[in-house]
Order: structure tokens, then C-alpha cells, then sequence
């Protein structure tokens, strides 16, 4: 979730730096972004083109928000999390899918089978144990 300050423009080529650094660093369609506008109760003070631009540029999802009022706070967060659970079913990452109670033992048990090397009577049991998800 990248923020700016509709109120003041800096804060829109701040979050033009971000969106480029997180295209740089997570570029996989796996990682979930949304560009979020925050204190629309106050005068907009930006480009609104250019906003537009970074929308399209970052093919980003953008919401306009504010705190103070509650606009778009709980279409943002909802948004959000329905692109998670997009990415996640389309990873099929059981270590994911189980903070969202969502995979069966035998998934989990294959994913470790494949993506952990076992030593010595390190078991499948003790591993999930040790890196059980509390999210």
C-alpha cells in the first residue's frame, strides 16, 4: 500500500518513488500493490493528470481516501485483501494459503517435501511446528 498526501504534490513524486522502487523490487504479479490518495476532506492540491499517469504507467488500482470522514477506507482494505487472496490461489504457496486456513495437511506436507531439505530426524511434524503462521 503506497500512501500520499492529496494535499500536497511533493508527496505525490514521493509515492512515484516508491511505486518505481516496488515495480524494481517486486515485479512478480504475486505481490499485491494499491496507490492510496489519503485526506480527500481536504482541498487537492495536485496534477490530477498526472496522477492518472502513475495509474496507468504502474497499472496500479488507486483510491481516494480519508481518515477523517472514512471515505473509501474500507473499499481500499477490502480490495486489498481480495488481491491477496487472487495471488495466493494463483501461487498455490501453502505456507500463505495457511494463515488464511485454506490448505489441507497433505498440500502443506508436499510443499515441505519439495521446497525444505530434511537432515538428520528433522521430520516434516517438527518443521511446520517451528514455523507455524500466527498471522
Amino acid at each position: 500500500m503506497i500512501c500520499f498526501d492529496l494535499s500536497n504534490q511533493n508527496s505525490l513524486f514521493s509515492a512515484k518513488d516508491w511505486l518505481s522502487f516496488s515495480m524494481q523490487e517486486y515485479d512478480s504479479g504475486a505481490v499485491s500493490k494499491v496507490l492510496v490518495g489519503t485526506k480527500a476532506d481536504l482541498p487537492m492540491n495536485l496534477d490530477q493528470s498526472r496522477l492518472e499517469k502513475y495509474e496507468n504507467d504502474y497499472k496500479i488500482q488507486y483510491f481516494m481516501t480519508s481518515s477523517k470522514t472514512g471515505i473509501n477506507i474500507e473499499e481500499t482494505f477490502d480490495y486489498l485483501i481480495n488481491q491477496i487472496r487472487i495471488n495466493v490461489k494463483r501461487e498455490k504457496n501453502p505456507l500463505i494459503l495457511m494463515s488464511f486456513g485454506k490448505t489441507d495437511e497433505e498440500e502443506q506436507k508436499d510443499f515441505y517435501e519439495k521446497n525444505i531439505i530434511l537432515k538428520g530426524k528433522d521430520s516434516i511434524d517438527s518443521i511446520k511446528s517451528s514455523t507455524k503462521c500466527t498471522c
